[in-house]
């Protein structure tokens, strides 16, 4: 360091760079010599490179205090052209400084880690002995904020990025704070040890690290007994904040650790001042070894949810905004938890279920998986704990391109046989299903199948060309059926569809089949207990339109325009699910005022009625429009589990017999340890 520059070369050795400005002004200082020696903080100005002017003989004013001017470091040059400093004074506080032209003050006791175009500088106060948010101007001077225990840089609009004492990452703006979602936070029993964030550039883009481990197991050596032991790396993320709510837009992929993240010899713990991670204008993160690019949540995987049945109480399992999958249930002990599963944060989709058959919830990921026992995996089934952590691992799948990488839904075929489908790389919709074979430890072995090559090209069909947002919905019937369906990227409902006695799968245009105009988004479908068929989505209008069976049509369905037909509610999300006793539900987010609605209909009635949910509790806790409710029945209990819109956190709407007509609403993110 130095090379090259006259005024340091002849003590090279001893030269740190702390520093440079926008006006080519480098500071940095020279490392003691000798035992006694003291460090000399400098400024070189690259216009006169030959000339190196200390930094105790530059400054000619002093405010606020007396520097400890041989620990007195530039952190950083603000873009008034100050300089931002901090020394030490002995007890690890220190104290943070500005130099502006030749004149040094003392703004508090702690460091600067900021300053925006008007002067104003952000930082974090040590004089309590705990960190507590700070900004400071020449006119007003320090302004505590105590809510914030981290902070790091001013957003474009100059608001405050930071960390709440929570540990949340939260926007602070004239006094209000807003969390922002997607960041990895530590819970009971993940392999978690804090995230870090680096910055934000003009373009309102946070970029932050998080420390996550793997369990992995090494067998034992000649030398080593084996066993599990922590794996660790470090994440990278990027969450655009230009908006409201924020949420993650874009993952990094690159790194030595993976495909995604930053080598683990870039830091996730900045300390003082700016990192050497840079996230640069373009989008791209710059690190002391490489350049990261960003891609796209469609590279990666998008956030999901699916929900079941538990012992005890329903469990969901989705995936956060940064891509890492996460389960919440009711533990033992009768408190709500929330468990990370860092060993799929590469999956591409993943399932929770509750098995019937034998009692138990299982997990179903796809992606690039590394078992405990060293086998690699992109496809596995695991069991679901009641303490929520994965065991028994079975690979269904070690084939990247049969994988499912999107749009997963799992159900059961009449005699209680798994099945789950989605869509793979190639964009075909493939199948995983138990088999009647078993295993020797007498679980059902898994099969395969490629639904769009091996039963629709291999019989000159034309597969149906699923769009990117397509999230597919799958039924059974009393006889045996299974079907498929989801629309294309033409808006037409294309339905696969197997029975007993059919070698190959068949393929229906549902949409020319019952007259349906094209629709838009997802589809529900739903199975009544006198076997009628019903699959509804949204029109162009935001009308729902359901195409309906029952025995007697013969291969014909109908259709009905149920908004229109009743003068509905406008629904942005939709989901379906019947009541034991014939009770049919549509259910969805209010269009107008947000809150969670539904269409029913019962058999006594014979039509169908539209309204709001009555809901106990407050407006804060309501689900949003991130993802579908999904419908979990326990015997009476009626279940609905959403997400929020502006935190994710996971929401359970449910109803009781005996409740009355009103719904109660919780947020077990909140509720869980």
């Amino acid at each position: 360091m130095g090379a090259g520059i006259p005024a340091l070369a002849a003590d090279r050795q001893r030269v740190t760079i702390t520093a440079v400005s926008d006006t080519g002004v480098i500071a940095g200082y020279l490392a003691p010599t000798g035992s006694g020696g003291a460090a000399v903080p400098f400024l070189v100005d690259l216009a006169e490179p030959q000339t190196r002017i200390d930094l105790e003989n530059f400054i000619t004013d002093i405010e606020g205090g007396t520097p400890n001017f041989p620990s007195l470091r530039v952190l950083f040059f603000g873009p008034t052209g100050d300089a931002l400093l901090s020394d030490e004074n002995g007890d690890g506080r220190g104290g943070a400084w500005r130099l502006s032209g030749t004149t040094l003050t003392r703004m508090w006791t702690g460091v600067p880690t900021d300053q925006r175009a008007d002067g104003t500088v952000l930082g974090l106060d040590f004089a309590t002995g705990t960190s507590v948010a700070t900004t400071w101007t020449a006119s007003a001077g320090a302004r505590r904020i105590p809510s914030l225990a981290d902070v790091w840089q001013f957003a474009p609009d100059g608001a405050v990025l930071g960390r709440s004492r929570e540990g949340d990452l939260v926007i602070e703006r004239n006094g209000t704070f807003t969390r922002v979602r997607g960041v990895y936070k530590g819970t009971t029993g993940s392999l978690f040890a804090g995230w870090s964030p680096i910055g934000i550039d003009a373009a309102g883009r946070i970029v932050y690290q998080s420390l996550v481990g793997d369990r992995e197991y090494s067998p034992p050596t000649r030398g080593s007994p084996g066993g599990y032991y922590n794996s660790w790396r470090v994440d990278t993320q990027v969450i655009d904040v230009t908006g409201a709510p924020y949420e993650l837009r874009e993952r990094v992929a690159g790194g030595d650790t993976g495909d995604f993240g930053l080598p683990v010899t870039a830091s996730p713990y900045p300390t003082g001042g700016r990192s050497e991670v840079r996230l640069l204008p373009d989008g791209r993160i710059l690190t002391e070894t490489q350049l990261l690019t960003p891609v796209p949540d469609s590279a990666v995987g998008g956030e999901t949810l699916t929900a079941a049945p538990t012992p005890t109480a329903p469990g969901a399992l989705g995936v956060t905004s940064g891509g890492m999958p996460f389960a919440v249930r009711l533990g033992s002990g009768g408190q709500w938890v929330t468990r990370l599963y860092p060993q799929l944060d590469q999956s591409w989709a993943s399932a929770l279920y509750y098995d019937p058959k034998d009692g138990q919830n299982y997990v179903v990921a796809f992606g690039q998986q590394r078992l405990p026992d060293g086998r690699g995996a992109t496809g596995v089934v695991y069991r679901q704990a009641a303490d929520g952590s994965l065991v028994d691992p079975i690979i269904i799948t070690t084939s990247a391109a049969d994988a499912i990488r999107r749009s997963i839904v799992v159900f059961f075929s009449a005699d209680q046989r798994v099945h789950v489908a989605g869509i793979s790389e190639g964009g075909g919709l493939m199948m995983f299903y138990q088999s009647s074979a078993r295993l020797p430890d007498g679980s059902l072995q898994w099969g395969a199948d490629n639904i769009s090559a091996n039963h629709f090209f291999a019989n000159g069909i034309e597969a149906p060309r699923w769009g990117s947002s397509a999230q597919l919905t799958a039924y059974s019937t009393a006889w045996g059926g299974l079907n498929v369906a989801g629309v294309d990227v033409s808006g037409r409902v294309q339905v696969a569809w197997w029975a007993p006695g059919m070698q190959f799968w068949a393929l229906e245009n549902l949409t020319a089949n019952a007259g349906l105009p094209l629709l838009t988004g997802p589809l529900t479908s739903y199975v009544t207990p006198w076997n009628g068929l019903n699959i509804a989505g949204f029109d162009a209008n935001g009308d729902i339109q359901v195409a309906w069976w029952v025995p007697g049509f013969g291969t014909q369905w109908r259709k009905d325009n149920l908004t229109d037909d009743i003068g509905g509610l406008r629904l942005t999300t939709i989901s379906s699910f019947v009541n034991a006793w014939g009770g049919m539900n549509i259910a969805g987010i209010d269009a107008v005022t947000g809150r969670p609605a539904v269409y029913w209909w019962t058999p006594s009635t014979d039509q169908w009625v539209s309204q709001l949910i009555p809901l106990t509790g407050a407006p804060s806790l309501w689900p949003g429009t991130r993802t579908s409710l999904k419908p979990v029945l326990m015997g009476g209990q009626q279940n609905l589990i959403g997400l929020s819109d502006d935190t994710g956190d996971v929401v359970r709407l449910y109803w009781n017999p005996g409740d009355g007509s009103e719904w109660t609403i919780e947020n077990l993110t909140r509720l869980s340890v």
